[in-house]
Formats: structure tokens, C-alpha cells, sequence
């Protein structure tokens, strides 16, 4: 007899990975031995983000919370079995705590699980702003949770340290568990045209925390030092939108005086295209517990040059030509940002092998993620 596991996803949306989990978990929890409920909720948008940034916090509160709804059901109906694995897409969800209080009033013996992606702990998160209130709750979150997993060894860290240490519970980090963020190398397009050109990309969510005006500073920079090369912002939303309106304007002031081009309303296909043809991509950003956008890079050979510190330093694997300090200044990282693109121009074969290398290492956390759940 398979066992039950119970996912509970984030809403999928198209600009996000969430679409991708939403689809492709589901099947690779089948493929492990689990007979899965899929527990669905009831957006307020449909694949839209107005109010926040990563997530829309009006309609994820709705999804989550008629999620809640359908979960307490569940046990009403004696749905939930005795050894049921749940596993929560996103721990951050309002309310997630009482589905322990719901198994143990109920008497019913089941595993939670869950990713934990960031929270009000994060620097520069949207979520920041509910420290003073949701602290508390995160470690009360980590507690009522069997196995809780992280995209990076920097991300533990920040929930031991800025969470659990402060408040006594440094026990419950036992229980946080590094397996990399799922890499679902199968939804990657492979290309048997075009190459690598002279582009170097911009491709983080363009709101301030990422930090993309010191990304500009830089393009800007190497523009006029080599002037052939290419610089390009990409988005699949349909217009460049942004949390600081100045940081809109200066994009389009750079686009027209032919620093840059944005490409807006990318389809996943269009967006993988530029990755292929990309030689560098650029963040700035100073907090990132794991970065798609870096993984995605290097599944296309795409060098990742990145703001040194956060989980930048493992995704990259510690390679010192990819990183830059935070303090240094525009004319430095313009001037290693010209090595780097040289050093792919003139090695890019190797170059473009030891960067999908990385991509496919970084593609076993799917692996070790569903193992996790099986040994539960």
C-alpha cells in the first residue's frame, strides 16, 4: 500500500517558480511511492501580483487560508491516515500550526514537512516589515513541523541565528535540513541553434531589494568601455514593473540612449532562449537564500557574476572569478566583469561545460528532497 502524502502548493504563478512546483512535484512525489492529495486553494487574482512583490499578500492569504479550510475537512471526514506526510510548498503560510493541532486533537499520527523559502528574518525581504509580529510565529512554525527543508547552508544559518538562537530554541535546528531548492532540468528547452554572443543580462524581479540600480551602474560602466557589447534587461511580466518607480525610469532613460534593451512579456522558452545566447548574467542582490535565477543561468552555460556573501558563494560553488565584493567600487566590477566576459569568449567551450556541470550537481536537490520524505 503507497502512503499518503498530502501537498500543499503555493499558488502557481507563470512569473514565478511556483507554476513549475505546482506541476512538477506532484509527479516526482508519485514516482517515490506516495499516493498524493493535492490540496488546492482559491486565489483572490488569477496569475496576477498587485500588492507585494514576490506573491500578491492579498490573494496568497486567500489561497492559503481556503487551503486551511480544505485540510481541516480532510480530518472531519477521516481522510487523514495514521503515517500521512504533509509537505507544504511554502512554510510561510498563516495558520500552517494548526494542522499539528488538528492531527494531535484528531489522534492522528502524521509527518509535516515543508520548504522554507524566507521570512521576516530575510534583509530587504518584503516581509521584512512584519519582524516585530511574525518572529515569534516562525519559530513556533519550525517547531510544529517534523523536517523542515532550505535551499542553502547560508539560509540555515540566518533561521538558527536570527530566529531560534535568540529565543532558546537552537534545538529545533536539527530539524532544518539542506537539500538545495528542487532544479527540474526537463522543463529546460534545449536549443540546436544559435550560440553565445556578447550579452550580458540582467534577469533577478527588478524591484529595489535586488538591488538592479547598482547592476545599471555597472552596464552603464562597461557600455563605454566596450561599446559592441550587449546589455539586456529581461522580464516576463508584460511591462518592467518595479517596487521603486525611479528604477523604471532610469531602464527606459538607459534604453533609449542605447545602453540597454528590456525585453518584456518573455515567455519561459524566450527567457531560456537568452540564457543560451547569454555569456554573463549580473545581481546585485545582497540576500538570496538560494537564486533561481543564478541556477537557470548556469543550466545554459550562462556565467553567473555575482555580489559575494548570502548563498551567492555556494551556488557558485566558491569560485572567486564570479564573485565581487560588496564595497568595491563601479570601476572595479566593471573591470572584472570585462575579465569575466573575456575569459568566456576566449575558453567557451570549457566555460559553457563546467557551468552546466554545476547546473546538473545542483539538480540532484530534487533527490535528496523527495529521499528525505521517503525516510520520514
Amino acid at each position: 500500500m503507497t502512503r499518503p502524502l498530502i501537498y500543499i502548493p503555493i499558488e502557481p504563478i507563470t512569473e514565478r517558480y511556483t507554476e513549475q512546483w505546482y506541476r512538477c512535484l506532484p509527479p516526482q512525489f508519485k514516482a517515490a511511492g506516495f499516493d498524493v492529495t493535492v490540496v488546492d486553494g482559491t486565489p483572490l487574482l488569477n496569475n496576477e501580483i498587485k500588492v507585494g512583490t514576490f506573491l500578491d499578500i492579498n490573494s496568497t492569504t486567500h489561497y492559503k487560508w481556503s487551503q486551511l479550510m480544505q485540510i481541516s475537512r480532510l480530518f472531519q471526514t477521516g481522510q487523514i491516515a495514521d503515517g500521512s506526510v504533509f509537505f507544504f510548498g511554502d512554510i510561510e503560510f498563516w495558520g500552517r500550526e494548526a494542522v499539528r493541532l488538528l492531527a494531535d486533537m484528531n489522534g492522528v499520527k502524521v509527518k509535516l514537512t515543508g520548504f522554507l523559502h524566507a521570512a521576516s528574518y530575510t534583509f530587504e525581504d518584503a516581509f521584512e516589515v512584519a519582524a516585530p509580529y511574525q518572529q515569534y510565529t516562525e519559530v513556533g512554525w519550525i517547531a510544529a513541523l517534523d523536517e523542515v527543508y532550505v535551499g542553502s547552508e547560508y539560509h540555515k544559518h540566518a533561521v538558527v541565528s536570527r530566529r531560534l538562537d535568540p529565543v532558546g530554541a537552537g534545538h529545533l535546528a536539527d530539524r532544518i535540513h539542506v537539500t538545495g531548492n528542487p532544479l527540474f532540468m526537463n522543463e529546460y528547452h534545449t536549443f540546436d541553434y544559435g550560440s553565445k554572443q556578447n550579452l550580458i543580462v540582467l534577469t533577478n524581479r527588478f524591484d529595489q531589494e535586488k538591488r538592479p540600480g547598482d547592476t545599471l551602474d555597472v552596464f552603464e560602466a562597461v557600455k563605454s568601455r566596450v561599446p559592441e557589447w550587449n546589455f539586456a534587461i529581461c522580464t516576463s511580466r508584460p511591462t518592467l514593473r518595479s517596487n521603486d518607480p525611479s528604477l523604471e525610469a532610469r531602464a527606459r532613460d538607459l534604453q533609449n540612449r542605447g545602453v540597454l534593451t528590456i525585453y518584456e512579456g518573455l515567455s519561459k522558452e524566450s527567457y531560456h532562449f537568452m540564457l543560451h545566447q547569454a555569456r554573463v548574467m549580473v545581481s546585485h542582490s545582497i540576500e538570496e537564500m538560494y537564486g533561481y535565477c543564478i541556477a537557470e543561468a548556469l543550466v545554459y552555460g550562462c556565467a553567473p557574476f555575482l555580489l559575494a556573501g548570502a548563498s551567492h558563494n555556494e551556488m557558485v560553488e566558491y569560485n572567486p572569478s564570479l564573485l565581487f565584493r560588496r564595497h568595491s567600487s563601479v570601476k572595479e566590477q566593471a573591470a572584472r566583469l570585462i575579465d569575466l566576459m573575456e575569459t568566456t569568449i576566449s575558453n567557451q567551450t570549457d566555460v559553457v561545460f563546467d557551468y552546466k556541470a554545476k547546473a546538473a550537481r545542483k539538480a540532484k536537490a530534487l533527490t535528496l528532497l523527495t529521499n528525505r520524505l521517503v525516510s520520514l
